[in-house]
């Protein structure tokens, strides 16, 4: 009897597995498999994550750095003010990195500096605006990490303004979504990101106009095999520790998607990697979510009888006030979904239309969604004519004194 009973508990441990393994199949067959070794993909409006791969793990961001250091630029400077090169600006960046060849004694626009920096990914351009703002590297550095804490960035320290490698310098790539989300809210570090080539004009350092910035994010690039019509941004990044990075931003007829993935792969001749990783991760999110409506507004969840309310008034439907509505899964069935709904005690008349009554709130995906329960009609209170008769004859013995002549009411 013993052995029948350990030999079923085996046969349907068996089943689970084997059931686990193809329900677990089928659950996650849209899921994209990824090269980054980290990756979030977050929608913009909601702030939403729709997928991710050890998104809070420390990462070294390389370049996707210069994301801060252009929204300081922005928020911190008129765009035609006018920043000299140094030359340790200049000579601190190590042979073999990206530069914009600014040259020592340059005078350049603000404006001009973003375009290097953001496009061509310039490290000297990075420096330059740095001591700009806070008269050195190491000043803007902290800058930078305040500013990150103040978005809600705590997995996140800056050492300097260009991404060049330092093991204090991470982030996470939750934490460069958060950023991201924040500066794309800024019209022109948006139009910034966007753009796809960008000529620096002469200067007083530099007579020609050659110097042509290209947009580093070849998902823009139309001419690119990585291009992806929806993506309007935002910045690539590499260094050997921190692999390829890429930061990216797609809007899709108005569905807008952030995605970040850090260390696609060590090897500069395999960059392809996150560009495939992003297009991959951005039709996930716009093939397997939408923007669905949880609940209607003006959908009536309870109707009560209201104590002391007229007869015509009495009967009162508690309605929702607004629509509840989230880019979610289209796997979920939203008419599964049970609401926690509390509506007040004691309801009695007079109420107004619109009165709030109670709250409804959905549990999903460990986010609350809620709305206020209000009153659909006014309710009016039942008359008490005993009272209205003795207010009347009041009224009426209060204009009689007044009305009556003075010498009558003395007799």
């Amino acid at each position: 009897m013993k052995l029948k009973k350990k030999f079923n508990i085996c046969i349907l441990i068996i089943f689970l597995t084997i059931s686990n393994l193809f329900l677990g199949n089928t659950c996650l067959a849209n899921t994209p498999e990824i090269n980054s070794e980290a990756a979030i993909l977050i929608e913009n409006k909601t702030g939403n994550v729709l997928f991710e791969k050890n998104s809070t793990k420390k990462m070294y961001p390389a370049s996707t750095t210069k994301i801060m250091t252009a929204i300081l630029a922005i928020e911190n400077c008129d765009l035609n003010e006018i920043a000299t090169v140094s030359k340790e600006a200049v000579y601190s960046v190590p042979s073999g990195y990206t530069t914009a060849r600014l040259v020592v004694g340059e005078e350049i626009s603000i404006e001009d500096l973003l375009y290097a920096l953001m496009l061509n990914s310039a490290n000297e351009a990075a420096n330059v605006i740095a001591e700009h703002i806070s008269g050195s590297v190491d000043e803007f550095a902290i800058l930078m990490t305040e500013k990150a804490k103040e978005l809600g960035c705590n997995n996140t320290n800056f050492k300097n303004a260009n991404g060049m490698h330092n093991e204090d310098h991470y982030t996470t790539a939750e934490d460069l979504a958060k950023i991201t989300k924040y500066c794309m809210k800024n019209e022109t570090f948006k139009k910034i990101v966007s753009t796809q080539k960008y000529y620096l004009p002469s200067t007083n350092k530099y007579s020609n106009s050659d110097r042509l910035m290209t947009n580093t994010n070849i998902l823009i690039q139309p001419n690119s095999k990585y291009y992806y019509k929806y993506a309007i941004g935002v910045k690539t990044g590499y260094t050997t520790q921190a692999g390829n990075c890429l930061v990216s931003f797609s809007n899709n007829e108005g569905v807008e998607l952030i995605c970040v993935t850090l260390k696609a792969s060590s090897r500069t001749d395999e960059s392809s990697y996150r560009f495939n990783d992003n297009k991959n991760l951005f039709e996930f999110g716009y093939n397997n979510f939408s923007n669905q409506t949880i609940i209607k507004s003006n959908t009536v969840i309870n109707t009560i009888t209201v104590p002391n309310a007229t007869k015509e008034s009495k009967n009162l439907n508690i309605i929702t006030k607004e629509d509840i509505n989230d880019y979610i899964s289209n796997e979920i069935n939203l008419e599964k979904l049970k609401p926690e709904i509390k509506i007040n005690e004691n309801i009695k008349a007079p109420l107004y239309a619109g009165d709030i009554l109670g709250k409804i709130s959905y549990e999903m995906n460990g986010k609350t969604y809620s709305t206020d329960l209000i009153a659909e009609t006014t309710v009016y209170t039942k008359q008490n004519y005993t009272t209205y008769i003795l207010l009347a004859g009041l009224i009426l013995l209060i204009i009689s004194i007044i009305l009556v002549p003075k010498k009558i009411r003395k007799h």
